[in-house]
């Protein structure tokens, strides 16, 4: 091996530097070196010691150095420090001592460095940095410039791999990536820089891990035997080894099982063991993946799942589907299919498919734990679109499967067609005549349904299966405010026949047949719409209407004889029978009505907005024959005479304008205070009141009946000072107990049959701004809106595979408290009955339901989450969840309670390691239907 040595000594003020260049035959081959990650916060103890100071060198040796790095095959190893002592191959270096070569530098109080053994023996707080991710720091090192490795005694290093990590031990470093330590410890809590030994007991870190062994590759591995964990300086958990993969990305491999320490050891008679997860991961390539696991619940059932996903970007291809099959310890299978997909094959076109189905809904109902799904319908659905030159065509199909009576529904196909408006006597004129601009629309749907009866309550009678069609075009032409437009519809529906029935309690139902009705209609409408003052417009119209029908039944014809209903015959209308052509002819006001009130409190000026919508229509008496009368009954041929009116109000204020200062001048006599300039003020809706239509027939009230046509009301309320705030009522207008004439809506007696409401709150919302309430947190709110500590997400009805997530990814005590309150009310009027031994009156149905969401910060480290609904027509809960969230700084500890609507519960604790997933310590235990043998 060809060698070359020089020495040079040069002379500074304050001290000397010195500098060795030796040059080896073979060059370092380079290599490229991964982005060094952001550097850990230095310790407490790092930031006293002073930083090592190397005097300049003098022009002449800076020239010589440069000239002897640049040699070609030759590398150096360069040499500083205030004194240096050569002696039989031998160097020492005192004070500030530094050794550098090919990129890694190593500083200390003393450096030795054995020529002829390639090694550098160093004291007094040595460290090594350099092309290496992370340094090395201890007592004392020892480092092998051949084989590049740094033997620490007592070290110290970090490296970053989802979190950083700190280890100390003896650490031998190999390499840029490779790490072995001896009778040493690591952790991610970096607070002190140290997890062994700490100069405090303040400074213990808060949990870490102790082994015999430890090796680290980076983005590869991490394995210590045998690990006892600690938290502060408790032992409390021992493992024979630990293992975690540090690979990024996508991976092959074995899942990580779910297996509890009840799964193994049973500590009551009537627990339920489970297992579950176990299979393998396979990563086909970058764009696909396939899962396939198993698992097993004592005395109950045993399943397996397989999950495909995959993306193909160039061909605008991704989704994924799953399947999961069972078998029953009782016997017999049950099969749950999940996908979706969606793909992009041109940019005009877009494919969409969802499918999710079941063998056996109840059965679902019945195993899942999760209250979502106790109450889903299984749904799967696919549609087309495509964009033409011309316009946009649609295609369609939908199944839907209850899961409470595991009725189906189904839509096969759908179509709807939607050409581009098309625009008639273009003009660019600044001031088109009235017929230019015009536009022509065009429209289209159509559909085809098939529903299928579930299974009925006991002692009911079943339902009968249902085949709809569905079809309906639309036209409209339009120049300027004159507006014409026309629609047409058919509709068939066919109902499946069914056999005598006999109930339990000896009622006898007779059989029914098979029913086809067709249904359908046209409509011609022109209106123009004429302005007035302000927002106030008039809009006279005109409209002609007929319908057809057909049905496959035989209708009986009455007609009075001196008052009194007689049975004339039969009439057979298996054909299309038209109705008479109906002409109508009316007008529609909308004005809008303003009233103005002075300011209270936080506001300046408070304003009342009313929008009524008056519309007036009349239609001649058309004339009927004794056919087309049976079969659209006696209106058919009456006059129609109505006004029509529906109303909208609303409170709106606006806010005092809030100040700022005005930087550009100041007000000297104010001691230079700058002055304050208003903002732009805030509207705000205090209150909103919508109410529908009423429509009130004169030619009714002639004739002795009640005029008022409307038969239902309905009004919706809305207020910014309750955020999610929507209040709605509906009201049953007319009993119609013991009516016997269907046109007579019975007596006026307003019922109340439906509330709806829901609202949120939270620190941000307005009330609570208005009471003076959370106004100091208010920016808080804003920058923490929706951030709730520990919400689980939704899961799944295939979920799965890996276990490596917390299941609450949101921080603990990182945002607002936030509550919502949803209230459903739904009623039905009381039945009256005169007849003999018939009861006056009977009950009507009723149910309420509070669905009820809370979640807040207990603490700083404490979150909860709850979520339930509660029956009130029943006195009982329906599904439920709670939820607690305690953070541990790199740990993270969940208290899970969930119960679905129908029975099961599940019971779930865990404590997790946020930087290493798959260590946790858990507790589960479900309890569902599925493990009542007697049920299956």
């Amino acid at each position: 091996m060809k060698t070359a040595r020089r020495f040079s000594r040069f002379a500074a003020s304050a001290s000397a530097a010195v500098a060795l260049a030796l040059l080896a035959a073979a060059p370092a081959a380079a290599q490229q070196q991964p982005p060094r990650p952001a550097a850990r916060p230095p310790a407490a103890a790092d930031t006293a010691r002073p930083a090592r100071q190397v005097a300049p060198l003098s022009p002449a040796a800076d020239s010589l150095l440069r000239r002897l790095r640049e040699l070609p095959g030759f590398t150096p190893v360069e040499y500083q420090g205030d004194s240096a002592t050569f002696q039989g191959g031998e160097l020492r270096l005192q004070g500030q001592a530094q050794v550098e070569r090919q990129g890694d530098r190593l500083t200390a109080d003393r450096i030795i460095y054995q020529q002829q053994a390639r090694l550098v023996h160093a004291a007094g707080n040595p460290t090594v940095t350099g092309q290496a991710a992370s340094e090395i720091q201890g007592d004392s090192l020892v480092y092998d410039f051949e084989r590049r490795r740094a033997t620490v005694l007592n070290g110290k290093t970090t490296f970053t791999q989802n979190a950083t990590w700190l280890v100390q031990g003896n650490v031998t470093a190999e390499g840029q990536s490779r790490f072995y330590t001896t009778t040493g410890c690591f952790t991610t809590d970096d607070r002190f820089g140290a997890c062994a030994f700490p100069d405090t007991a303040a400074q213990q870190p808060q949990y870490h891990f102790e082994a015999d062994r430890i090796l680290m590759v980076k983005d590869k591995i991490i394995v210590a035997r045998p690990a006892r964990l600690y938290f502060r300086n408790v032992p409390v958990f021992w493992l024979p080894f630990i293992v975690q993969n540090l690979e990024r990305g996508r991976r092959s491999g074995i899942l990580v099982p779910e297996l509890r320490l009840n799964d193994i050891v049973q500590t009551s008679s009537g627990q339920t063991r489970e297992i579950s997860n176990i299979g393998f991961y396979w990563a086909v390539n970058q764009y696909m993946n396939a899962q396939i696991s198993g698992g097993w619940r004592s005395g109950t059932y045993k399943q397996m799942t397989g999950v495909v996903d995959y993306l193909v970007r160039r061909q605008f291809l991704q989704g994924n589907f799953g399947f999961r099959q069972y078998w029953r310890d009782l016997g017999g299978t049950e099969f749950s299919l999940n996908a979706n997909n969606q793909w992009q094959p041109t940019e005009r076109t877009n494919l969409g498919m969802s499918a999710t189905y079941a063998t056996s809904s109840d059965f679902v109902r019945r195993t899942t734990v999760e209250p979502g799904e106790a109450t889903q319908n299984l749904r799967s659905s696919f549609n087309l679109t495509h964009r033409f030159d011309w316009g946009n065509v649609a295609l369609g199909a939908d199944r839907q499967q209850s899961i409470s009576n595991g009725s189906v529904s189904m839509t096969l196909p759908s179509f709807s067609l939607s050409p581009n408006p098309i625009t008639l006597f273009r003009s660019s004129a600044a001031d088109p005549s009235w017929y230019h601009n015009g536009s022509f629309t065009v429209r289209a749907r159509g559909s085809r349904a098939l529903s299928q009866a579930g299974d009925p309550l006991q002692n009911q009678r079943p339902g009968r299966d249902e085949h709809r069609f569905e079809f309906s075009s639309g036209q409209d032409l339009q120049f300027g405010g004159l507006s014409i437009s026309s629609t047409q519809a058919l509709n068939s529906n066919t109902l499946g026949g069914l056999p005598a029935f006999d109930s339990v309690s000896g009622g006898t139902a007779p059989a029914l047949q098979e029913r086809t009705a067709d249904r359908g209609n046209w409509t011609l409408n022109t209106s123009y719409s004429i302005p007035l003052i302000g927002n106030t417009r008039v809009s006279p119209s005109l409209s002609f209407g007929q319908e057809f029908r057909r049905d496959s039944l035989v209708l009986v014809d009455t007609v009075r004889v001196d008052g009194e209903p007689v049975v004339n015959r039969e009439v057979q209308y298996e054909q299309f029978v038209t109705s008479p052509m109906r002409m109508s002819f009316g007008a529609s006001l909308s004005p809008e009505l303003y009233g103005f009130f002075p300011g209270v409190g936080p506001f300046t000026a408070i304003r009342h907005r009313l929008s009524p919508t008056i519309g007036y229509s009349y239609s001649p008496a058309p004339q009927p024959d004794r056919r087309q009368r049976a079969i659209f009954g006696p209106g058919a041929g009456r006059t129609q005479n109505a006004v029509t009116l529906s109303l909208n109000q609303s409170f709106e204020a606006k806010l005092r304008a809030p100040t700022e200062p005005d930087t550009a001048t100041a007000d000297t006599a104010a001691g230079g205070e700058p002055r304050r300039r208003p903002m732009d003020a805030r509207k705000v809706t205090i209150l909103s009141l919508q109410t529908s239509a009423i429509a009130y027939d004169f030619e009714r009230a002639s004739r002795g009946l009640s005029g008022l046509t409307t038969t239902t009301l309905n009004n919706t309320i809305d207020s910014d000072y309750l955020r999610g705030l929507r209040l709605q009522f509906s009201h049953d207008l007319f009993d119609r107990s013991g009516v016997t004439n269907q046109e007579d809506n019975g007596r006026f007696s307003p019922f109340l049959t439906g509330v709806s409401t829901g609202f949120q709150l939270g620190p941000g919302s307005g009330i609570l701004r208005f009471l003076g309430i959370g106004r100091e947190r208010e920016s808080l709110a804003a920058a923490n809106e929706g951030v709730i500590p520990g919400q689980a997400p939704q899961q799944n009805l295939l979920s799965g595979g890996s276990t490596s997530f917390t299941g609450n990814q949101r921080a603990v005590g990182g945002g607002t408290w936030n509550a919502s309150i949803d209230y459903v009310l739904v009623r039905q009027r009381p039945l009256r009955t005169t007849g003999e031994g018939s009861p006056l009156s009977t009950r009507g149905l009723e149910t309420q339901n509070i669905q009820a969401n809370l979640s807040f910060p207990l603490t700083p480290n404490w979150g909860l989450n709850w979520s339930t609904n509660y029956s009130v027509t029943d006195g009982r809960f329906g599904n439920h969840r709670l939820s607690l969230v305690r953070d541990l700084y790199r740990w993270q500890a969940n208290f899970n309670f969930t119960r679905t609507e129908s029975g099961n519960t599940s019971f779930d604790f865990s404590v997790r390691l946020i930087d290493l997933p798959d260590l946790k310590f858990d507790y589960r235990e479900n309890n569902i239907g599925a493990d009542d043998r007697s049920g299956f």
